[in-house]
């Protein structure tokens, strides 16, 4: 019995040696999906082009762990400040013409669309123009495309 003490002693000592190394190893491992990511940023404007209550929009009220409202589907173009430079941005060379004729939706951080109140209290209505930023990915698996607005907070869900 003695002799099964210190096997069991043994091997509980190397599992540890293993575990802690195993974590070392992991924390100096480059990460392969996700973050960290980096990104490059485009100053602009961000004008809306349609503000409308679609099928898709109304049916989150009544979607089981949604935001319990009616929402719009609010899409909006980017107009860069100067010329875009994808210098750093190999995937979007080429793609200068999609990028600025592209009608994005704006959603709230959550993914779910913004409400009524959410649209008055920051003053969004069609052709109305908020300052911008548009990130690109340059590394890492994250999202490719992020938007910024200057003076509306996305991550606003008070009704």
């Amino acid at each position: 019995m003695k002799g099964l003490k210190l096997s069991l002693y043994a091997v509980l000592s190397i599992a540890f040696v293993f575990f802690a190394f195993s974590a070392l190893a992991q924390e100096r491992a480059p990460r392969k999906s996700g973050g960290p990511c980096g990104y490059k940023t485009f100053k602009g404007d961000c004008k809306i082009a349609s503000i409308e209550k679609t099928f898709n929009s109304k049916r989150q009220a009544k979607i089981n762990g949604g935001p319990g409202y009616e929402g719009y589907e609010v899409t909006f173009t980017f107009t860069p400040e100067k010329p875009l430079d994808f210098s750093n941005v190999p995937w979007a060379k080429g793609m200068e013409r999609e990028i600025l004729n592209t009608q994005y939706p704006l959603l709230l951080t959550s993914s779910w669309y913004p409400s009524a109140q959410f649209l008055r209290r920051y003053n969004i209505e069609k052709d109305a123009v908020f300052a911008c930023e548009m990130d690109l990915i340059t590394s890492g698996t994250c999202t490719p495309v992020i938007f910024k607005f200057s003076g509306i907070d996305l991550s606003d869900y008070l009704q």
